[in-house]
Parts: C-alpha cells; structure tokens; sequence
C-alpha cells in the first residue's frame, strides 16, 4: 500500500468551506472521486457553502487579484458590529 492510498484511507470526512458558487466545483469533485474509487461509501464529503463576500463596493472579493480583506480584519469589524448592536440593545433595555 502506498502512503498516497494510506493517507486516504483513514481520512473519513473531508469539508471544505467555501461561497456558494464553487458549489458546481465540489459536485464534479465528488462525483470524479466516487468513479475513481476514492471516496468510498464511509467517507464523507461535504461542502459547506456561504454567501458571498462583498467589498465596499458590493461587488465579490476576487482571491486571485490579491485586494481581499484579511480574515482576522474581517472577524474584528464582524466582532466591532456585534459589541455596537449589544451596547445599544443593553442600553434600551
């Protein structure tokens, strides 16, 4: 047994998580992977989808022209939000 089919055969469950629209991508993945005799039946393979990030502009963020947001910049205006909306629902309460 090579380490390539080693390697695959203890992996159980495989999620990826990505927009909504790589959601066609995953389908053809699954299903190529299934033929190949890769996945097998107690595999799991499941692709947990989201809307779209938006920029300012409301247009999508493209990853390959390098003008994304960080992540963490991302989580800490998300986290800014949240500490604002909880301040005035504490406040009115």
């Amino acid at each position: 047994m090579s380490i390539n089919n080693f390697i695959i055969s203890i992996i159980l469950q495989l999620i990826y998580v990505t927009d909504a629209g790589q959601s066609l991508h995953f389908q053809t993945i699954r299903s190529c992977a299934k033929r190949a005799g890769i996945l097998k039946s107690f595999h799991r393979m499941d692709h947990v989808s989201f809307g779209a990030v938006l920029g300012e502009d409301k247009k999508k963020f493209k990853t390959r022209s390098g003008d994304t947001v960080k992540l963490s910049e991302l989580l800490d205006e998300g986290n800014k939000a949240i500490l604002s909306i909880s301040l005035v629902l504490l406040l009115h309460f």
